[in-house]
């Protein structure tokens, strides 16, 4: 599967299911907006940040990096995948997207049972 093809689904099963509030393309590079003779370049982004961000409906972030078939993430990607999940979000990276729904439902699982361990489950 292309990397788009994974990035559309990851979209999509993340805009639809009802624990994700909501969920956004990041782009992140740089572009000319001056002329051949002068340039003028502009960075936009974070280095190294996933291909999707969103939140959760419970406040925790999300981050996804798509990839083609056998790819793995660059190491700021990698970096930035590993502070999200020390932050306590959600951070997945991945062509297969089984192995997203499996990883995002697990996560939610795992949300619920601290928050009634905690108490504060409604």
């Amino acid at each position: 599967m292309r990397e788009s093809q994974v990035l559309s689904g990851a979209l999509r099963f993340l805009t639809l299911h009802p624990y994700c509030a909501m969920v956004w393309r990041n782009n992140v590079g740089r572009s000319n907006m001056g002329t051949a003779e002068h340039p003028r370049w502009v960075s936009f982004g974070i280095a190294g940040s996933s291909d999707l961000l969103g939140i959760t409906r419970s406040g925790q972030f999300i981050a996804v990096e798509t990839k083609a078939l056998g790819k793995k993430p660059t190491p700021a990607q990698a970096d930035f995948l590993d502070q999200i999940a020390a932050a306590g979000g959600f951070a997945w990276w991945g062509w297969d997207l089984e192995g997203l729904v499996r990883a995002f439902d697990s996560y939610i699982e795992r949300q619920r049972h601290a928050q009634l361990v905690l108490g504060l489950a409604s």
